[in-house]
């Protein structure tokens, strides 16, 4: 944290991959941390899961998920619903 408050930039140098999936097992779809969960569910490959995982749900799921506005508020809510933070369940 700078004196100003706020955060230093990353060199260009640093290593950030953008929906890292790097913590997440591929195959089962499960990851260490929720935030890993977030994080690879937001890959743009992952539309067509979160659009079955949409059409397999009902009930009052449904209602949650029908009420996210974004890709994001989906993964949010499928990484937070899931025992084992899995983006593919």
């Amino acid at each position: 944290l700078m004196p100003n408050g706020c955060c230093e930039a990353m060199s260009r140098n640093s290593a950030i991959t953008r929906f890292d999936c790097a913590h997440c097992d591929i195959k089962s779809g499960c990851c260490l941390l929720y935030e890993y969960c977030v994080s690879c569910c937001m890959r743009p490959d992952q539309k067509n899961i979160l659009l079955e995982m949409i059409e397999a749900t009902s009930g009052h799921r449904l209602r949650q998920i029908l009420a996210a506005t974004d890709q994001f508020e989906l993964c949010t809510l499928k990484c937070r619903t899931s025992s084992n933070v899995c983006y593919l369940l």
